[in-house]
C-alpha cells in the first residue's frame, strides 16, 4: 500500500501534466511560453555553447568542454528539480504545483502537428502507391517519432522514474544537446549528443511500441510489418537503435530504411517498399 501511493500520486500528477500541456500551448502567448523551463533552459544552453565552443580549441579540448557543460548543467537542472519537488512537498497547494511544473516541461503540439500529417499520408496510401510508389517524406516520419519521443515521452520517463529533479537533468541536458547540434560539426557535440542518446533510449522503445500499438487501429498500417522492420533493423550491423520508434513507423507505413548506420539514427532515410 504504501508503494501503491506514490505510484498513484505519480500516475495522477503525470494524467494532469499531459491534459494541462496542450491547452497552455495553445492559451499562453508566446511571450509566457518563453518562460518555460525548456525555454530557459535552451537559451542558458547557447550561451555556454557560443562561449565554450570557440575556434583554435583541439577536439580533445572541445570534446572535454561539451562534457563539462553537460554536467554543470545537468546537475543545475536536477538541482532546481528537487528543490521544486521540496518545495511542493511543503506547500498546501503542492499537488497542484507539481503537474503545472511537468507541463511546462512537455512539448507535446509538435509531434500532435507532425502524426497529423503521417496520418495523412496513410489516407493517401493508394494514391502514394499509384503515384509509382514515390518515396515518403522521411523527415516527416523521423520528426514524428523523435518529437513525440523527446517532447513528450522521455519527459514523462524521467518523472516517473526520478521526479521532477529526473525532469529537470532531462530538460537541461536535452537544450546542451539541441545548442550543441546548431553549433554545426565540432568536437563539443560529441558528449551532448551521446548523452541525449542515452537519456532517450529506453524513453525511445516506449515510444516505438505506443507506435505499434497504434498501428493495430489504423486499417492502412502494417503492424506485423511494423515488428519486422525493428526486428531487422537491430540485427543489422552496425546499427544502434537511438530511437525504435523510427524503425517501428518506419515499418508500420510500409517503408524500409535506407540507411542503417548509428550515425542516420536521427536522420535516417525511408524509401517505400
Amino acid at each position: 500500500m504504501l508503494i501503491a501511493e506514490p505510484l498513484l500520486a505519480k500516475a495522477l500528477v503525470v494524467l494532469l501534466a499531459v491534459l494541462l500541456a496542450p491547452a497552455a500551448g495553445i492559451v499562453l502567448s508566446p511571450r509566457l511560453r518563453a518562460l518555460a523551463p525548456p525555454a530557459l533552459a535552451e537559451r542558458l544552453a547557447f550561451v555556454f555553447a557560443r562561449r565554450v565552443d570557440r575556434q583554435g580549441r583541439s577536439p580533445a579540448a572541445l570534446a572535454w568542454r561539451g562534457g563539462v557543460v553537460c554536467l554543470l548543467l545537468g546537475l543545475a537542472g536536477f538541482g532546481l528539480g528537487a528543490l521544486a519537488e521540496h518545495a511542493a512537498a511543503f506547500h498546501p497547494q503542492g499537488w497542484l504545483l507539481l503537474p503545472a511544473l511537468l507541463a511546462a516541461c512537455l512539448s507535446p503540439l509538435g509531434p500532435i502537428g507532425d502524426g497529423r500529417r503521417v496520418l495523412r499520408l496513410l489516407e493517401e496510401r493508394a494514391a502514394v502507391d499509384a503515384a509509382q510508389r514515390r518515396i515518403l517524406p522521411a523527415q516527416t516520419i523521423e520528426q514524428t517519432a523523435a518529437a513525440l519521443n523527446g517532447g513528450l515521452i522521455a519527459p514523462l520517463f524521467w518523472y516517473g522514474l526520478l521526479g521532477l529533479p529526473g525532469v529537470g537533468a532531462y530538460t537541461a541536458l536535452a537544450a546542451v544537446e539541441r545548442a550543441a547540434a546548431a553549433r554545426g560539426a565540432s568536437a563539443f557535440a560529441e558528449a551532448p549528443q551521446q548523452v541525449a542518446v542515452l537519456m532517450k533510449w529506453l524513453p525511445g522503445w516506449i515510444t516505438g511500441l505506443l507506435f505499434l500499438a497504434a498501428s493495430l487501429f489504423v486499417p492502412q498500417c502494417s503492424p506485423g510489418r511494423a515488428l519486422r522492420s525493428l526486428i531487422g533493423a537491430i540485427r543489422r550491423p552496425g546499427w544502434i537503435v537511438a530511437n525504435p520508434a523510427i524503425a517501428i513507423v518506419a515499418g508500420a507505413l510500409q517503408a524500409e530504411l535506407a540507411n542503417h548506420r548509428s550515425s542516420a539514427a536521427r536522420g535516417g532515410n525511408f524509401a517505400v517498399g
